[in-house]
């Protein structure tokens, strides 16, 4: 692909500029089950999953995701404290700032 140098035919670049990991979090399967569907089927490489908030954070220290894609209400360490914890750590080691993204529900 041009300009993506490694990046496999069909993946996910564009306005990003290259292939997007992505880390899905959520306690429920279904969901986890239908957007690594939809992600999948838009040329993200899903690299897991995790059900609650200390599967997540242990799954980002060991996959490094770009894009964490995070329910807000887990059992035990919430959305909002993994968020919290992972701009922290990305801070200590990165000089550009993570993006967090909220969507309410309806």
């Amino acid at each position: 692909m041009k300009g993506c140098p490694g990046c496999r035919p069909g993946s996910a670049v564009g306005r990003w500029g290259g292939t997007r990991a992505v880390l899905i979090v959520d306690d429920h399967d279904g969901f986890r089950a239908g957007a690594r569907a939809l992600l999948e089927a838009d040329g993200f490489e899903v690299l897991g999953e995790a059900a609650d908030g200390s599967a997540a954070l242990e799954a980002v220290r060991r996959l490094r995701p770009e894009v964490v894609l995070l329910d807000v209400q887990l059992p035990g360490t919430d959305g909002f404290e993994v968020a919290e914890r992972l701009a922290a750590e990305v801070r200590a080691y990165s000089a550009k700032e993570p993006y967090l993204i909220s969507a309410p529900l309806r």
